[in-house]
């Protein structure tokens, strides 16, 4: 087999003008484009529903880039269609499930909206309950690593001694965890617990109102949380803490940021995960260079990249048929079967040896069940908004699930609902209420928090 043709130099082209496949794609992208619209005009509340989160990125990251692959799909798909139906058809169907059910449920919506933005202008707007338990399990996850890595070995020792062993130190950090459930442990500290710990100690800082985590407390949280999340050396890391400070120091300041200040912080955002990249290469740091991989980065990671590991997963089920239950590991040991992992096999068949091919929702389920993958991803989203009804109560505070939404968006666009659910510790969203009680807000007029379904988003 030529892997060449796998490569995205290779598959990247101009969408064919005097394609059918290209007008359908356009036509699709263009009722998303206007549904989203819509929605940030007029009904911007919806985005509170994590499944719309999501969406919004798939479309950004899957739909819209997918016309550069027709050409590719076909010349080298024995359906070309079905790509077609896996990045079009899926967010058509959705948004025809997801606007009548967010019509449907638009009181509560609106109420969640007013709640969160009192609260934001109230005393209590980040519980010091869940500040308290983001501490202890961060300050667990960094034990566990330890326990299993040795802190030379790890990717936090290479990010400062020795950058250009920082792959080695990644992968030989999960490689040394055997246990599933210590591996969905380090997983959740370092998507979940970190992140909050560190959103939580700026934001609680500037404030200023929240009296118990100040200055030295403060620092140790900081610092705790950004040791969990840079231990495995991942550089999305750095991502994630300058998006976390950023969001956090706006969020207290209950501002949004200038363009200028906007347009600064992605460059930020950018400019360390690059930087990184360069150093674990071992290559001179240069501006051009520095700004050519950011460009990398941008283009070649958010863009194109899911699209290429997308389009693999509908390649092999075409070549080599669907998987089935084994494609769910979890299901295939229920039912005594012999589970297969579609990442590590497909990225070593189709990329190279220890690639992992990850892919986004729709394109697995592909492969696991063909064209019904589709309507079950739908599903599968839908079911993700039903974590907002622990959030009716009105003694807790909303602004951490909207971080944690926000967060897990970016993994939800690249991933499986399940893994979203396990890995990305989903289910973990009732458990976090438990330490998100607040005192009762009200709000300036001390109108009972039952009057707030009828306030509205200035």
């Amino acid at each position: 087999m030529n892997k060449e043709i796998f490569t995205l130099d290779y598959m990247l082209a101009p969408p064919p003008m005097d394609q059918l496949m290209t007008w359908v794609c356009l036509s699709s992208i263009t009722i998303s484009i206007l549904a989203l619209g819509y929605i940030w005009l007029r009904k911007r509340y919806w985005l509170f529903q994590p499944s719309l989160i999501i969406f919004s990125l798939i479309c950004l990251r899957i739909q819209l880039p997918a016309l550069f692959f027709v050409q590719w799909a076909s010349e080298n798909l024995q359906n070309p269609w079905a790509f077609i139906a896996v990045t079009q058809l899926f967010p058509f169907l959705y948004l025809a499930a997801a606007i009548p059910l967010s019509y449907a449920r638009d009181s509560m919506l609106q109420e969640f909206a007013a709640r969160l933005k009192t609260q934001l202008w109230g005393t209590h707007a980040w519980p010091p309950g869940l500040m308290i338990f983001c501490l202890v399990m961060s300050i667990l996850t960094v034990v566990v690593y330890c326990m299993y890595t040795p802190f030379k070995q790890s990717g936090l020792y290479a990010l400062f001694f020795d950058p250009t062993q920082i792959n080695v130190a990644r992968a030989s950090t999960w490689q040394s965890v055997d246990n599933r459930a210590i591996g969905y442990f380090l997983s959740w500290g370092y998507h979940i617990f970190s992140v909050l710990l560190i959103f939580g100690s700026i934001f609680s800082f500037v404030y200023h109102k929240n009296r118990v985590f100040q200055s030295p407390l403060t620092v140790f949280s900081i610092c705790v949380g950004f040791v969990a999340l840079a231990f495995t050396g991942n550089r999305g890391g750095l991502t994630l803490v300058t998006l976390t400070v950023l969001g956090a120091y706006y969020c207290a300041k209950r501002r949004m940021p200038s363009k200028v200040m906007l347009a600064i912080g992605m460059i930020v955002v950018f400019a360390a995960p690059a930087y990184l990249s360069l150093v674990r290469e071992g290559q001179d740091w240069t501006l051009d260079r520095h700004f050519e991989y950011i460009n990398t980065l941008i283009l070649h990671r958010i863009f194109e990249v899911p699209n290429q590991m997308g389009i693999l997963y509908v390649y092999d089920a075409q070549a080599t048929g669907y998987s089935g239950a084994s494609g769910f590991r979890l299901f295939a040991a229920m039912m005594g079967a012999e589970g297969e992992s579609l990442q590590a096999r497909i990225g070593n068949e189709y990329l190279y040896a220890g690639q992992y091919c990850n892919a986004t929702a729709v394109f697995e389920y592909y492969k696991m069940m063909g064209l019904f993958g589709i309507p079950v991803t739908v599903i599968g989203m839908l079911c993700l908004d039903l974590f907002l009804l622990f959030l009716r109560r009105p003694t807790i505070a909303l602004l951490p699930f909207v971080v944690f939404f926000a967060n897990r968006a970016i993994q939800g666009s690249e991933t499986t609902v399940t893994v979203l659910l396990m890995t990305g510790g989903f289910w973990l969203v009732p458990v976090l209420a438990f330490f998100s009680h607040i005192p009762v807000v009200h709000n300036k007029n001390n109108s009972s928090p039952s009057t707030l379904n009828r306030a509205r988003l200035a």
